[in-house]
Parts: structure tokens; sequence; C-alpha cells
């Protein structure tokens, strides 16, 4: 019906198909074939297994769990009840004929073993290498910190602070607090943020004794007491290459025929530094002629304003490190602050860095305020024998080789700066002549150094010979032994302008979070203005106090005006102070706050009993550098918790 009827007809009528072992012959034998090939394989298979299993070595059928507990209990009453000694010493003795050591080692010792055919001889030099000028290197990676604050002063008069009441307990911020009185009991400030110079009364320097205005009245002593004075001044370090430079001694010095350790190694003597106000244009190319001495930095005027000091801050830097009072000028008594990243130097290892570092188990750079113990020398010898002959007037005068280091702090601080400029500077280090020694007795003979070097020394000599001629009798000349290296990259500018002190916590808001129509998407908008809990401080420059402000701001607020009663910290005796009717005179204005945005819940977080906001960001505008002063709460939680007084 379908056509099937049809198909099979056709198939019946089909042309008979070709044979197909003619066609695929291989395929033909492997059906009639195959079979007979696996069993094959399958038989021989089994045959190796069967081989494999009878030849393999059967277990040792002594070797049963009950033989084997006999022979460890066996092996454990031996242990414990027979005696090894004998077997232990016997093992052990060593069996030595003194006697025959003893004879031995008086006969004679037979040379024929040690006969050299060539002996090698050095030549020996009549005057040895010459003598050279060592290469100097100039210091690196100048820097500097502007300070505006509080130093610790010596004064005959007490200090004005020390006139203040003592302030009122914080007691409830919501009410109002009672004005104190003269038996209020002091508040200190917490010993957490006292980082600055410790005064202490038994170190005070004595101060000269004035002299009597009456003829024929002794002099009385003048009581020496600290009090804090407001201070600008400008801290600059940089690194000197001292390895560097020693190993430029080394190569010059090392070989010459009268070499001297102490003498032929770098001996720094003083440095010198030159400025350039940049106040206009800090990026301005400098000209040779631009850069003028730097009086203020100089090491007399360092040691000058040390001796009104009442004492000087620790030393931050390792002990290796540091050349005092030559290199490294001692650091003022910066009270309160912490002065240490501004007095220390990226190249040089901070000394509580190294301690801290020491005391989890590292202890190769560990170091001390100790006295180090004088360096081993391979030709102390020598050196006594040039000490018998220097004459009693030139023994200030020997040097001293340093304690080896990669490089030494450079410290200066620069007094002749006032707050609203900005400066770059260069130094240069003067080191005592190796060829031309400050002590005549030990500088080394022309005969011993090369022309260049024999060239330089000579014009030297003739000139302070040319200027012994000319003074009076008797006076006492310093010979010319300096070199100087060369000065050094000029450092970036460094500005004087005093920081707005604004500090901020606790940004809060009242923000809602919606989803857009269209796109299903969360979006937060200030439903009530972002506020924050500030500190603003100014200082009173008289008091030589840093008076603090807390208070709430939004966008907008002007942090000026007259302020009565507030809690300021006295920087010498830590007390909390009450400052009445001081007027905060920068009018310093609060142009945005940010923050307060609860972040993402995560999965074990619940937003509203557990909120989790974004840190808060102040940005403020000083009208007296017209700058941006930028806030951000967690920067400033230290200084906020101070000055708030936060952890009472």
């Amino acid at each position: 019906m379908f056509g099937l009827g049809k198909s099979t007809t056709k198939a019946k009528t089909a042309k008979p198909k070709k044979s197909s072992r003619a066609s695929l012959p291989l395929k033909q034998w492997a059906l009639n074939h195959g079979e007979k090939v696996g069993m094959g394989i399958f038989l021989l298979l089994t045959g190796y297994l069967v081989y494999n299993g009878l030849s393999t070595q059967r277990y040792d059928s002594t070797k049963t769990p009950e033989g084997m507990a006999s022979k460890t209990s066996e092996a454990q009453n031996k242990i414990e009840n027979e005696d090894h000694s004998k077997i232990v010493l016997a093992d052990r003795l060593v069996k030595t004929d003194f006697v025959k050591q003893v004879d031995d080692a008086r006969k004679d010792m037979d040379p024929s073993p040690y006969v050299i055919v060539n002996i090698p001889v050095k030549p020996v030099r009549v005057s040895g290498e010459k003598r050279g000028d060592p290469e100097l290197v100039a210091p690196v990676e100048l820097q500097g910190h502007f300070f505006s604050g509080a130093i610790a002063i010596v004064s005959p008069t007490p200090a004005p602070a020390d006139a203040l009441l003592n302030a009122p307990p914080v007691g409830d911020g919501k009410r109002t607090r009672k004005p104190p009185t003269a038996s209020t009991p002091p508040r200190m400030l917490d010993p957490f943020f006292d980082l600055g110079y410790q005064h202490n009364p038994a170190m005070m320097p004595q101060l000269p004794i004035a002299p009597s205005p009456i003829p024929g009245l002794s002099p009385r002593p003048v009581e020496a007491k600290a009090i804090p004075k407001k201070a600008y001044f400008s801290l600059i370090t940089a690194a000197v290459p001292h390895e560097t430079i020693s190993e430029s001694y080394r190569q010059a010095f090392a070989s010459a025929t009268d070499y001297i350790p102490n003498r032929d190694t770098p001996n720094y003597l003083s440095y010198e530094v030159q400025r350039v106000d940049v106040t206009d244009n800090p990026d301005r190319e400098i000209g040779e002629a631009d850069w003028k001495v730097a009086e203020g930095c100089s090491s007399e005027r360092q040691l000058k304003e040390k001796s009104l000091w009442a004492g000087i801050s620790s030393e931050v830097s390792a002990a290796k490190y540091v050349v005092e009072n030559l290199l490294s000028m001692p650091i003022p008594p910066i009270l309160i602050s912490d002065y240490r990243p501004i007095a220390s130097h990226p190249l040089i290892p901070r000394l509580d860095l190294v301690r801290a570092t020491a005391s989890g188990g590292d202890m190769s750079d560990a170091d001390s305020s100790e006295t180090p113990e004088p360096m081993a020398d391979s030709d102390s010898e020598v050196d006594g024998l040039v000490a018998q002959s220097i004459e009693a007037s030139e023994l200030s005068l020997m040097p001293q080789a340093l304690e080896p280091s990669d490089y030494k702090l450079l410290r200066f601080v620069d007094f002749d700066v006032t707050p609203g400029k900005k400066f770059r500077y260069r130094v240069r280090l003067a080191l005592e002549d190796p060829n031309y020694t400050r002590a005549r007795s030990i500088s080394p003979r022309t005969a011993d150094m090369k022309p260049e070097a024999v060239a330089r020394v000579q014009a030297i000599e003739f000139a302070d010979n040319d200027a012994i001629e000319k003074l009076p009798p008797g006076t006492k000349f310093d010979r010319n032994s300096k070199i100087y290296t060369p000065w050094s990259q000029p450092s970036l500018a460094i500005s004087t302008e005093s920081p707005v002190e604004l500090y901020s916590s606790q940004v809060s808001g009242y923000w809602i979070t919606t989803k857009r129509p269209k796109t299903n998407t969360e979006i937060s908008f200030e439903s009530v203005p972002v506020k924050a809990s500030v500190v603003y401080a100014e200082w009173e420059n008289n008091l030589a106090l840093r008076v603090p402000r807390k208070l709430d701001v939004y966008r907008g607020t002007v942090l000026s005006g007259l302020v009565d009663g507030l809690d300021t910290i006295h920087p010498i005796t830590k007390t909390i102070k009450w400052a009445t009717g001081f007027s905060f005179r920068n009018p310093v204005t609060i142009v945005d706050v940010r923050g307060g945005l609860s972040l993402e819940a995560g999965k074990n977080r619940v937003r509203d009993r557990d909120p989790l906001p974004a840190g808060g960001e102040i940005v403020a505008y000083d009208p007296l550098t017209g700058n941006l002063v930028i806030s951000r709460e967690f920067d400033s939680i230290s200084e906020y918790q101070m000055l708030g007084f936060s952890q009472e």
C-alpha cells in the first residue's frame, strides 16, 4: 500500500554484491580466529601467575608471634640484669703509651720531608708605596622637618603657666563644670601620650652666677628652673656614607710605609651648611650665587642654644651611627611631641626599633647607649710609639678611629627660621687632612707622598707659614688641616608654615538607603547633615601652651572666637591646667565633612545592631596660608584622645 512491495521486489531483483572475503580479508580472519588468540593469551597469563606464586619465598615458619615474644622477653632480661660496663669500657678504652710519646718528642725531627727547593724571596722596598689623597663623597638624602611647639629652657623665674589653676574634673559632659579653685586637685596627662623630652630636675644645668650690683657684696647663685618656651626651628638630617669614605682611605693609605690606623682613617671635624629662600618658587633652578651661608645651622650656634636648654632629648639613633657634637648635633628638649621621626634618618637604624628587633631574637644590630669597647688594632704598637713622641699640647688633637658602620648621622638645627618661609639646603663635611694633620708631630713627610699630594700639602704649608709670620708673638696658631667633601644634592623645599592642628573623630550622620526604580540598585543619601567631633588647637605663645577646644562641627562651621574655660596641658609638669579668656584667632572654616555611612553588612553582621561606619574625613580652609587642611579620623586618633582628654 505504501510502496513496501516495490521495495521488496527491487531487493530480490538486485545484482548480487561482491564477496566480503575478497574486499576485507583481515577483518574476516579476525572474525574467524579471534577467540583462539584470546584463549591463548589467557592461558599464558594464567601460567605466569601460577609460576610466580610457586617461586615466591615463603614466610619463615619459626617466626611465629609466640617465638618473637619469647625473644623480646629474653633480650629485655639481658639488658636489665647483665652488667655491660666491661663491654663498653673495652670498646672505649684507649691505651696510650705516654713514655714512648715523651721519648719520641725528645728526638730530633727529621728535616727531610720539609726541604724547600725554591725559596721565594720578596724584594725589600726602600720607601714603600707613596701616599695619595682619599676620594671623598658628599652626604646623601638631605631632608628636614619644621617644628613648632614647646621646648624646655632654663630660667631664673617660674613659668607663666605655673600660675594657672588646675583644671576641674571632667565629670558629666552634659553639665557645665564649676570653675576650679586654689585647692582643686591636679589631673595628670596620660603617660601614653607623653613622647617628648623627660625633664629631670636633678640633671638641671647650673646657671651662671649673677654679679652683685652693689660693690663689696658677694654674688648669689641663681636657682635654675625649667620652663616651657615656644620655639620655631627646622631639624635637618642626612646620611654620611662612612663605609664608602673609609674604603677610600684604605685604598689611599693601607699600603703606605708610614700607615697609622687612627690617623689614616676618616676623622670628621665639622660641617658647613648653605641655604636658599625658595618661598616664591620652590622648584626654580638654583644658581651657585644663590646659596648663602646658614649661620643658624653652625655647630657654634647649636652649642650656644644648648646652653639655654634644660637638658637634651634622648638620642633616637643607634650609638655607632652617631658622632656627637661633630656631625650629630643634640636634639632640643622637645616637650610632649614625638620627636623620633624628625630627629632620625631613614638610612640609619632607630634605637627603639633596633631594641625591638633585638628583643625578638635578632641581636645582629643591637646597640645601647654604653660606651663601645675600643677596636682591636693590629698596629697598636706603632700607634704607641707615635703617641710617645707627641707633645703634651697636641694630645687633644690626636685623631681616633670611629666605630665601623655603613653610615654616620648628620643632624643639625636651623634656628633662623620664621613661619611662612620655604628653604632648600645643601651641606658638606670637613675632615682632618691625613697628609697635613693638626698635630704636627704625627703629620707624614712629603717624601712619602705622591707628586699631586706633595703639591697640595706644600701650598697649604706655605700659606700657614705666611699667616704665622703676621701673627703677634705668643699667639696660638691652628694649622689649616681640613679637607672638604663635595656639596650634597640640594634638599627638597622645607616649609616653615605652622600646621593647623585639627583632629577629628566620631563622624556620624543619618543616611537613608533606597533602591533606584529602574535598575533596582541601592543608593544612600544624607537625610541629616553629617557632623563630626573635632579638637582644634592653637598656641598661646606667652604661656607656651597648646590650648585645645573640643566641639561638634558641620559644613560651614568657623573655629574662632572667645572661649572661656578650657583644659590645657602644662608641658613641664604634665598637669592639666585651666585656661580662661582664650580667643582663637585663626578663623579656620570647615568646608566638608564626609563619612559615617554604614558599610555593607557581612554574613555575620546585623547592620542595625552592629554598625560598621566608614572612616570620617574633614576638609577645612586655613585663611592664614590659603591651604586646605585635611583631617582623617583614623589618622588623628592619638592626638584627638590626648587633647580631647578622652582617656578620662
